[in-house]
């Protein structure tokens, strides 16, 4: 039986139990899979229990990406370049880290028919995940990333740490309507990477005028999975835009993980069609 886990705080809304469950069905492997309450300074003791319980590995969210590092004996080339662990394999007594954050979006761009190579992205949010897809884009070579934030220390950090990693530059900004409207003018790709209009989240755009700025063939993009359309996504969409959401890269980078866990080199798209109408 393989045993896995996902840790969070709070973890009561999370999907990765039925992503997972409905693979590891797929796959006709036995398991047990459990979602696990973990508190900032709790992740010691479940490191005992991953141990104790010989569990095969675990999926981690908010806010352990970072601070999981240090119970790590290994850790993959680059979740060390994004300096964050969403996915961690136990075997033969060690921890093995890994990052399929990044490459669970560029799938889902894919689907959506686009890439980072050659596009310019702007980024809406300095959040944890947004450095990993800076990042990202730059190292499949994106024609420029710009980061526009309330807080400006947070971008400006953000670009720093992609300076210090790939030696490119990338631009920040602050995330007001009119530098999102100038930043706009350019963007193939635009990226809501805050809260708002997240379910539970009160805060929302409240202008989104900064779409009539935006080139006309631009993706526009949402973290966001629940609702399963932000207003940020029904405003572009009603203006003409192809939009998405970030269920497809929440499950590809699940089934990446998966395929990590299980060492079964499945194919990601089939996969993602058949567990798709139960996760949604």
């Amino acid at each position: 039986m393989i045993k896995l886990a996902v840790i969070g705080y709070p973890i009561s809304h999370s999907k990765s139990p039925v992503i997972h469950t409905s693979v590891m069905k797929e796959l006709k492997l036995e398991y047990n899979y459990e979602a696990v309450e973990v508190k900032s300074g709790e992740l010691s003791e479940f490191i005992k229990k991953v141990k104790n319980e010989s569990i095969d590995g675990f999926n981690i969210t908010m806010p352990h990406k970072i601070d999981i590092m240090e119970f790590l004996d290994d850790i993959d080339e680059e979740a060390k370049r994004y300096n964050s662990v969403n996915t961690v394999k136990y075997a033969d007594g060690k921890l093995y880290g890994y990052n399929t954050d990044a490459n669970g979006y560029v799938m889902s761009l894919k689907e959506a028919g686009t890439e980072f190579k050659g596009r310019n992205i702007l980024i809406l949010g300095a959040g944890g995940v947004v450095n990993t897809l800076s990042l990202k884009a730059v190292f499949e070579d994106s024609k420029s990333v710009t980061v526009l934030n309330r807080s400006l220390d947070k971008a400006e950090a953000i670009c720093r740490h992609v300076k210090e990693i790939s030696g490119k530059e990338i631009s920040f900004g602050e995330l007001k309507t009119e530098v999102i409207c100038e930043k706009a003018k350019n963007a193939d790709i635009i990226i809501n990477a805050t809260p708002l209009g997240m379910h539970g989240v009160e805060a929302d755009y409240t202008d989104f005028s900064f779409f009539d700025c935006l080139k006309k063939n631009a993706l526009v993009s949402d973290l966001i999975y629940n609702p399963e359309e932000t207003s940020f996504l029904k405003n572009a969409r009603l203006r003409g835009f192809k939009t998405v959401n970030g269920l497809g890269m929440l499950i590809y980078q699940a089934l990446i993980a998966d395929r990590i866990y299980t060492g079964i080199d499945f194919d990601l798209i089939d996969m993602k069609k058949r567990i798709y109408d139960k996760v949604k």
